[in-house]
């Protein structure tokens, strides 16, 4: 960032990473508590394995909706009184950056899934996808867009993987077709 954008970018990045950081460990409170059932009826009743897991997914998506209403209303008095007015402005892109919390919510609703499976390589080839594919596109979108391309490339690799490599696996263990497991995330 600092190569691309300047040494001024780290700090608003930086904001923002810490915001986005805190939203992280507030909601890994709430879904740590279905990873265990998860994992535990993986082996049991793979039905109800699925279930759990799209639990976890759905109340995982209703804390995301709440930081990003009260990132989108109050981003702005919040980032005012934290760090100061000079960076008032990032509230847009920390809105848009809050977006990263679905990500979280699909990798810590699918892990204990593919755990339960013993998919753990899977598992880790998939980040490793999202790494790479996030690498290969940052340097041009951060050409174009600066500091929004690290956040659209972040959040578009990132669903990509979420959505394309994680359900479909998910389909595969749990012999439940693709369509449907795209149908139940709608």
């Amino acid at each position: 960032i600092g190569i691309a954008l300047g040494i001024a970018s780290i700090a608003q990045y930086a904001i923002m990473i810490t915001i986005i950081d805190m939203s992280v460990q507030i909601l890994s409170r709430f879904l740590s508590y279905w990873e265990t059932i998860i994992i535990r009826h993986t082996g049991e009743n793979k039905e109800l394995s699925v279930e759990y897991m799209f639990k976890s997914i759905t109340i995982g998506f209703w804390i995301v909706a709440f930081f990003f209403g009260n990132i989108y209303l109050f981003g702005e008095i919040f980032l005012t009184l934290w760090v100061g007015e000079q960076y008032a402005h990032l509230a847009n892109d920390l809105t848009l950056f809050s977006l990263l919390l679905t990500l979280v919510v699909f990798q810590m609703s699918v892990t204990p899934y593919f755990n339960g499976h013993g998919k753990q390589k899977t598992d880790a080839f998939l980040a490793l996808i999202e790494v790479i594919g996030k690498a290969i596109i940052a340097v041009p979108t951060i050409h174009y867009f600066g500091l929004k391309g690290i956040m659209i490339t972040t959040i578009i690799i990132g669903l990509m993987v979420s959505i394309g490599g994680r359900m479909y696996i998910v389909s595969q263990l749990s012999q439940i077709p693709y369509s449907v497991i795209i149908k139940r995330l709608v």
